[in-house]
């Protein structure tokens, strides 16, 4: 399956990402390929059944490569920084390669003009980042918090965290993770494994906060 690559125009009565819902799909997910595979069901049908959706990627293994890269080699603070950061656009590839209808988008402006083309956008982050990252920059920031940030950016109102396993906010993000949340965006983080993970998506069943 590829991704779309169509011409996108803005209309002035749409949406945009206003009001969406930013499913971040965890990176730990490569390394369990039924879970990842349940996770895009859930996804494709949350959006075939209309509900607004941007997704967007962590950096899983290719993150991995980078921290042991780091720990390694002593790369610095900006340049591991930047490097996890492309590891989420990796992940971003993945995904929108095996989501029916989805277009790989680099901007919030972008991911507004799919949304309102029906389209499924899922977010590679890196080049927009660049631009706008004021986020500190170590491994206390993962791809959790800057889901977060993006989530902000495009004034969603939801943001669901997919993860390989049960827990709580608190035990499965990331130091800065609290402090990065933006005021009045509602937060959850749900087990991929769940049987309900579709009607969790279109917010008709609540994940855990």
């Amino acid at each position: 399956m590829r991704a779309r690559i169509v011409p996108l125009v803005v209309r002035p009565d749409g949406a945009g990402t206003a009001g969406c819902t930013v499913v971040k799909v965890g990176g730990g997910l490569l390394a369990r390929e039924r879970g990842l595979a349940h996770a895009c069901v859930a996804i494709a049908a949350a959006h075939a059944a209309g509900t607004p959706l941007v997704v967007i990627g962590g950096g899983g293994p290719f993150a991995d490569a980078v921290r042991r890269a780091d720990a390694e080699f002593h790369l610095g603070d900006h340049a591991a920084h930047w490097m996890a950061v492309t590891a989420m656009d990796q992940l971003a590839h993945w995904l929108a390669a095996r989501l029916p209808a989805s277009m790989l988008v680099f901007s919030p402006y972008q991911a507004g003009a799919a949304l309102d083309s029906g389209l499924l956008p899922v977010m590679a982050p890196a080049a927009w980042l660049r631009n706008t990252d004021t986020l500190p920059h170590s491994w206390d920031v993962t791809s959790d918090s800057l889901a977060a940030y993006f989530a902000g950016a495009i004034d969603a109102a939801r943001l669901v965290l997919l993860k390989p396993t049960a827990g709580t906010l608190t035990e499965l993000t990331d130091a800065a993770f609290t402090a990065t949340v933006p005021y009045g965006l509602a937060v959850e983080v749900a087990d991929v494994a769940r049987p309900d993970l579709t009607a969790v998506l279109i917010g008709s069943v609540a994940g855990r906060r």
